[in-house]
């Protein structure tokens, strides 16, 4: 790229500075010159790197040269264009949305069962069957009388793909629940030590129990086990798909009270 595309962006981020947009955004576009400076390598020299000294040093290079731009070809023009667009999308949604790592408290449960053998677990659940989880629908704290008030209930849609022990209906949306996510009392991810939260677009294999009034819930806390797989064509061929027939072959079953799903097709 040559000095004069590169002046000409300097000039284009020393107008946005005077926008209200970056006002609101002035770290993402700080972050966008620094990224610009990064591309284009050794046209010039800057010093930091910290991107906001790094952005300064830009700008202040941009006003240094004013009145000295060469034209550019619409096509280049185009091209920044595109550069410093993606660029500013990619920081702004980086800085409105941080990735910041939410603490992790988990909880020992009340477990009936071995938790570690899925022969117990899906002997102790009502289904098995492979789904793809499509969203979040609600992080609540639980009122059940036999959990601690703290331990929230997330509920997800999820779509079952294939069944393994029991027919849920397949191919179309139901709710399925599980205890663990979001406390509101210490703003924390709350979880039953063994457990994972849902991932949306993800696949698992999940060991389901039916409570009386038709809905579903996690049956253990190692009831839901991702699968590393990027389409429902590689779950057949799964060696977790695999194990888990197996699994349901030798199950050990657990005598308790079972109640039908709402969902069972």
């Amino acid at each position: 790229m040559s000095i004069s595309i590169f002046i000409k962006v300097c000039q284009i981020l020393r107008y946005i500075e005077n926008c209200v947009i970056f006002k609101l955004y002035k770290k993402s576009i700080d972050v966008m010159g620094h990224c610009i400076v990064i591309l284009i390598g050794h046209r010039i020299k800057i010093t930091s790197k910290d991107p906001d000294e790094a952005a300064a040093e830009l700008i202040a290079f941009s006003i240094s040269i004013k009145g000295r731009v060469v034209m550019m070809t619409k096509n280049t023009k185009i091209v920044i264009g595109i550069i410093i667009v993606c660029i500013s999308l990619f920081a702004t949604q980086f800085l409105v949305n941080p990735q910041k790592e939410v603490p992790v408290q988990y909880i020992s449960g009340m477990n009936v069962i071995n938790i570690e053998d899925p022969k117990e677990v899906v002997g102790f659940g009502d289904y098995v069957f492979v789904a793809r989880v499509d969203e979040e629908i609600r992080n609540v704290d639980s009122s059940a009388e036999d959990l601690d008030p703290g331990i929230p209930m997330t509920t997800y849609s999820i779509t079952v793909l294939d069944n393994l022990k029991g027919k849920i209906k397949k191919n179309t949306p139901i709710e399925f629940s599980k205890i663990g996510g979001i406390s509101s009392s210490s703003n924390m991810l709350t979880l039953l030590e063994g457990d994972i939260m849902l991932e949306e677009d993800q696949y698992y294999i999940l060991v389901a129990a039916g409570n009386d009034d038709g809905s579903m819930v996690q049956a253990a806390a190692t009831g839901a086990v991702k699968l590393d797989v990027t389409s429902e064509e590689e779950i057949l061929s799964s060696q977790a798909y695999k194990d888990y027939e197996k699994y349901i072959d030798e199950e050990v079953e657990y005598q308790r009270p079972r109640y039908k799903s709402m969902y069972e097709e």
